[in-house]
């Protein structure tokens, strides 16, 4: 396993680790904790977890957070996570992990936030990794659009959030799913690596009582390959 603050998290002060080879994290659950964030939820649960970075991040980052569940189905990523809380305590927040499949998960209360850094994915779509956890946290297996929004629709009442950092091409199709399931747009913003590049990722809000909101675009680098004042703040970078 490796460190996971070398560049990043330094500011949050918090020491995360993630394994060193198989499903592996870097500047997408960062963005996704910091678009959580901004909307201060108070019972989060974070699908499809992995080590447990985008939700301890996010509850770092908001002071309100009094409940984080990460949910994680690989029991050696789930371990992962509770090293990484036991090593994070959080005094305004109590936080447990979950092994268990997130399309089937019970919650007490009514999580005002789900977050997720999903498999972008169909498993019939693409090659397919000989690493088992590179494989589910990449393709559809467990955690579906459809599937998501299931459980979503399951365990929030009409005020809960959706909140997802997803590759811009696959904004649609989740969308789609959403719409489906009686969720509609609260937020949306676009990221881009540089000024003037095409859009890489968006994060993205729906909920079942949706306003639309188009956020500013995110810059990540400058001309001289540095991160922006505003990435780097997000970023947790010192």
């Amino acid at each position: 396993m490796t460190d996971f603050t070398s560049e990043f998290l330094q500011a949050f002060h918090l020491t995360l680790i993630q394994p060193a080879r198989g499903a592996r994290y870097s500047l997408d659950p960062l963005l996704l904790a910091f678009f959580v964030s901004t909307f201060d939820p108070v019972h989060a649960i974070d699908l499809g977890a992995g080590v447990g970075v985008a939700g301890l991040v996010a509850a770092a980052q908001s002071s309100g957070m009094a409940e984080l569940e990460l949910v994680e189905i690989q029991p050696e990523l789930a371990e992962l996570a509770r090293e990484n809380v036991m090593a994070n305590p959080m005094d305004h927040c109590r936080v447990r992990v979950r092994t268990e499949d997130a399309r089937y998960i019970c919650t007490r209360g009514c999580p005002d936030m789900i977050l997720s850094n999903p498999p972008f994915r169909d498993f019939r779509d693409g090659r397919v990794s000989h690493l088992r956890q590179r494989a589910l946290s990449r393709h559809w297996y467990f955690l579906s659009p459809q599937s998501l929004f299931t459980t979503a629709r399951r365990i929030q009442n009409e005020r809960g959030l959706v909140c997802l950092v997803l590759p811009a091409i696959q904004v649609a199709l989740w969308d789609r799913a959403a719409t489906e399931k009686g969720f509609g747009l609260v937020a949306s913003q676009a990221v881009h690596h540089r000024s003037g590049d095409p859009e890489t990722l968006r994060l993205v809000a729906w909920g079942r009582q949706p306003f639309r909101e188009v956020r500013d675009p995110l810059i990540l680098m400058d001309e001289s390959g540095k991160y922006t004042p505003e990435a780097a703040g997000i970023l947790g970078i010192i």
